[in-house]
């Protein structure tokens, strides 16, 4: 008895501390299952500036993918994709918050309560169907302004405040369902007569700003906001201050047009399959074409002050000011006929709910089947189950996707509707470049949206394997952002099977008929305990509705518009063409003349279309007057969003001097990159572009073209990988000295700019940087070209599953040399086709002059005897080009470096034997200075003779 007593103290020590543990989870795993906004997400709310959409960065899965990948990166983080998942669903999402119309914003009073219908199967999901995990998400990984989207990206609700362009933006989506979306949009909207006191006010209370700030700046040196005034002034704020709306700007010299998506289809209207793009019309907005943290007035017509403007919000990377005094705000309840869709994100491959996605992967990563019977037992006064539902379970993975929004269309409209029970309804966005609004085309019906549907059916996918996904990596080096990345792709998972474009032909395969009925009824019966019913109805009747949702669902699916799958779903090279992605070093020479509008539009889609990342390109954006920078080695297409700002735009000189350019910050920012691979003996890189884009027709005086044209001679004799392109307007022959071949390299662009100009214009320029080859380097070089002796150098990288990469030697590493090896070898298992030419830039695209191995047996040596024998000038020696080929599916992923997905082959080139000779090139490529020596030699001669 003595030694029980000596431990009893342990035993009950043990105990508290385990209750203590397993409580504090508890509350930290569900604190975003409450009615209340918990304290984590309240200043997403508190703060006007977070909670405006103007605010936040796109709302698109590649803003999501950035957000996830600077966390992956983020120094103290150790966890693996299963933690990451839950902790981000249990940190940000929380369906149902909506604002109260009712309600007046004061201090200490926010108008947004957790009270919308989707919080009631949110909650389930939560406590029950997605474990929450000991892991804290690391909240200093991110900005306030990235938390908050996180956020509003992944919580589902409606927002039916009347916005005041509902006559504008709700006749458009009607006009699309109609057939007529190519109406023109109005440029003015509709305000009521009791807010055109408050724009006039507002204007009058920023007429002082406008004598220090110039109008184009749209600055205030009071960063707070009266948005009250805003408001009024712009439909981006409701009356309310804070509603969702069209948030088109203009800036009294631009006379800017609203582009909206097109409605998706909806199940009562065949033609909507006309539309391609989700865009309500084709025209073009200013809406997050600026610098996508100021709202502006945008009505000319309905401002009687037309050159005044309203101040700024403050901008997120601003510190904010959280003790504020909350301005009066007026309250109404009326509704929208066109609501807003919150917690939604724009793909290539439709809109989709953001969070049923993540809810997918994370029940697929803990699966559970459980007991209906226990479900329902949770409740204060738990209900008779038939006989025959007492031993079913519910598979999580379908309840926290497609299966919980049925069962909240047959809870809600089943009692009203019987068997018309509505599945689906479409929308549109504001923009396709900056989408940060998306109307609904109808008030009613919203239990389960066009994209609750497809986010949900790639949640149910994407759930059904990732744990097989997870099994065929390496142990922890799957990664979340690296699973949506390849899923909304052509790529897919791993194979071209698992895509978004194909959601609708895997739909049988995952969601099997039957399982969804039974899921649907079951998953209804515990629901119709949980939250608020339209009606008390027995069991019978609920199946009849779960099954009717489901059937309707069925019949729906077929009609959602969907861009279709470029690349088919196959495995042999015959059919798949080789994907060919971007590794780049980008820097963008930029004439500050342009409107901050056009040039952040062109800049945007570029950094989008440059596939930024740590494992991928970068971007360096720069004022071409006095080469001061706007953006440093941008790695992901957000930072474009986020730091490149109308206020810091404003503070930059126009105009464009080329040769100043050419003489100091590009040249030197060059040589600092072979400085470095010098030091770290790093032999090959991204390629490197260098991109001008003026405003205006370059026209040089005969002084600044001879220093432009020496600084580029100098750049292809000492600095040969750098490539000139110019996206610019006039003719093409007025660049032909300022690049290599202008026919190739020139891409004019029109002097007026809209939204859906700019893939017209930038596509053909993507394709052009995408072909230009990596650098190998001999990285003994440096930048002075004094060379030394050396073993052998390395460049290791990979190419994507049944990719390409083009890489390019410059004779200036082996002008001279007698004898020099390259070699190409795989680092793993996977079979690489090595292709290598002296003549062409894409070896493998050549039918003659080129050489074509295998490294499955054996490693592929290219050997360079007198390469350049029979050259007289290194300008005349042909490059060596390699082109490095995946041709088979990957079968054990094991990709370690450099490696933007675990499938990725990767390989290492290694050389021996090369020089440095781009002095001596200069001294022979150049006739004069030839000319020149032969004569001194002669006259030495003569003299000593």
């Amino acid at each position: 008895m003595g030694g029980l007593k000596m431990e009893f103290p342990a035993i009950w020590f043990s105990a508290v501390i385990l209750f203590a543990c397993m409580s504090k989870l508890l509350v930290t795993g569900q604190q975003n299952a409450q009615t209340r906004i918990p304290d984590t997400l309240i200043e997403c709310y508190r703060n006007q500036s977070l909670r405006h959409p103007e605010n936040r960065p796109p709302m698109t899965i590649q803003t999501f993918i950035d957000i996830i990948r600077k966390v992956e990166k983020y120094p103290r983080q150790t966890m693996d994709i299963k933690a990451l998942t839950t902790s981000i669903l249990h940190r940000f999402r929380l369906d149902g918050i909506e604002k109260s119309h009712d309600v007046m914003e004061t201090e200490g009073v926010i108008p947004y309560a957790v009270k919308g219908n989707q919080f009631y199967k949110h909650r389930l999901v939560l406590r029950y169907l997605v474990p929450a995990n000991e892991y804290q998400f690391p909240n200093e990984s991110l900005s306030q302004v990235e938390l908050c989207t996180l956020h509003f990206m992944l919580s589902h609700s409606i927002d039916k405040t009347q916005r005041g362009d509902e006559s504008t933006v709700c006749g458009r989506l009607s006009d699309y369902r109609a057939g007529s979306g190519n109406r023109t949009p109005r440029n003015s909207r509709y305000r009521r007569q009791t807010e055109e006191k408050a724009v006039a006010a507002a204007n009058e209370e920023a007429s002082d700003t406008q004598q220090e700030y110039p109008e184009s700046s749209k600055e205030s040196p009071n960063s707070e906001e009266d948005e009250t005034t805003l408001g009024a002034v712009d439909i981006s704020q409701s009356p309310e201050g804070e509603g969702s709306g069209d948030t088109s700007k203009q800036n009294g010299e631009h006379n800017l047009k609203q582009t909206e998506e097109p409605p998706e289809t909806s199940q009562d209207s065949a033609q909507k399959k006309q539309a391609e793009v989700e865009v309500i019309n084709q025209k073009t907005t200013d809406n997050g074409t600026k610098s996508g943290k100021f709202v502006f007035d945008d009505d000319v017509g309905y401002n009687p002050n037309p050159n005044k403007r309203a101040r700024q919000v403050l901008e997120p990377t601003d510190p904010l000011n959280t003790d504020r005094q909350i301005p009066r705000v007026t309250v109404t309840t009326v509704e929208s006929d066109c609501p807003v869709e919150n917690g939604v994100v724009r793909t290539k491959w439709g809109t989709v709910s953001l969070g049923a996605v993540l809810a997918g992967v994370a029940a697929g990563l803990y699966p559970q089947q459980i007991p209906l019977q226990e479900f329902v037992q949770r409740t204060i006064s738990p209900r008779t189950l038939p006989p025959e539902l007492m031993s079913t379970v519910i598979d999580n993975k379908f309840a926290a996707t497609l299966v919980g929004d049925l069962a909240e269309a047959a809870l809600e409209q089943g009692p009203k509707k019987q068997d018309d029970i509505k599945v689906g309804l479409s929308g549109g966005w504001n923009s396709t470049l900056f989408p940060r609004w998306y109307f609904n085309k109808e008030k009613d019906n919203h239990e389960i949206t066009d994209a609750e549907i497809r986010g949900g059916l790639d949640g149910l996918i994407l759930g059904t394997h990732i744990d097989e996904w997870r099994r065929y990596v390496p142990e922890g080096e799957l990664k979340l952002s690296q699973i949506l990345s390849m899923y909304y792709s052509e790529d897919g998972v791993f194979t071209p099977e698992y895509r978004a474009c194909r959601r609708r032909d895997l739909y049988s395969e995952v969601a099997p008929n039957t399982v969804m009925e039974e899921q649907t009824f079951r998953f209804t019966m515990v629901l119709d305990q949980q939250s608020i019913s339209s009606a008390s109805v027995d069991d019978a009747r609920v199946k009849k509705f779960a099954e009717t949702a489901v059937r309707k669902l069925g019949t729906y699916l077929p009609q959602i518009y969907e861009n279709p799958c470029k690349i088919k779903s196959t495995t042999t090279r015959d059919a798949l063409p080789p994907t060919l992605s971007m590794y780049t070093n980008v820097t963008v020479v930029i004439d500050r003349n342009w409107d901050f509008k056009s040039i952040k539009n062109i800049l945007y889609n570029l950094a989008n279309d440059l596939e930024l990342g740590e494992y991928g390109s970068r971007m360096t954006v720069v004022d071409g007057k006095n080469r001061a920078p706007f953006l440093i080695d941008a790695m992901y297409s957000l930072d474009v969003d986020t730091n490149f700002t109308e206020s810091a735009y404003i503070t930059h000189e126009g105009g464009m001097d080329i040769p100043r350019a050419l003489e100091q910050e590009l040249k030197r920012s060059m040589e600092n990159l072979l400085k470095a691979e010098k030091e770290t003996r790093t032999a090959g890189g991204r390629s490197t572009v260098i991109l001008f884009i003026p405003r205006d027709v370059i026209n040089l005086n005969n002084n600044d073209l001879t220093i432009a044209k020496e600084q580029i001679k100098y750049f292809r004799e000492y600095l040969p990988d750098v490539k000139f392109l110019y996206l610019a307007p006039g003719n093409k022959e007025n660049y032909r000295e300022l690049v290599d071949n202008p026919s190739n390299d020139v891409f004019t662009i029109p002097s007026q700019i809209n939204e859906n100009d700019i893939t017209t214009i930038c596509d053909p320029l993507i394709d052009r940087i995408k072909k230009v080859s990596l650098r190998l380097t001999n990285p003994v070089c440096g930048s002075d070209w004094q060379g030394e002796s050396y073993q052998t150098a390395e460049y290791i990288h990979s190419v994507k599953q049944m990719g390409v990469k083009y890489h390019r030697l410059h004779p200036n590493y082996f002008y001279g040399v007698s004898s020099a090896v390259v070699t190409v070898s795989r680092t793993n298992n996977d079979d690489l086709r090595v292709c290598y030419s002296r003549k062409y830039e894409q070896p493998e695209n050549a039918t003659s002059g080129i050489t074509c191995r295998q490294t499955q047996s054996e490693d592929v040596e290219i050997k360079l005897d007198n390469p350049c024998e029979g050259f007289e000038f290194i300008s005349q020696c042909p490059p060596l080009y390699i082109s490095v080929i995946s041709d088979t599916m990957v079968q054990q992923p094991s990709c370690k470096h450099d490696c933007v997905y675990p499938h990725n082959v990767q390989y290492t080139i290694k050389h021996q034997g090369l020089g440095c000779t781009a002095g001596i090139g200069r001294f022979l490529s150049d006739p004069q200075l030839i000319s020149f020596a032969v004569t001194l030699i002669l006259l030495l001669k003569c003299l000593f003779s």
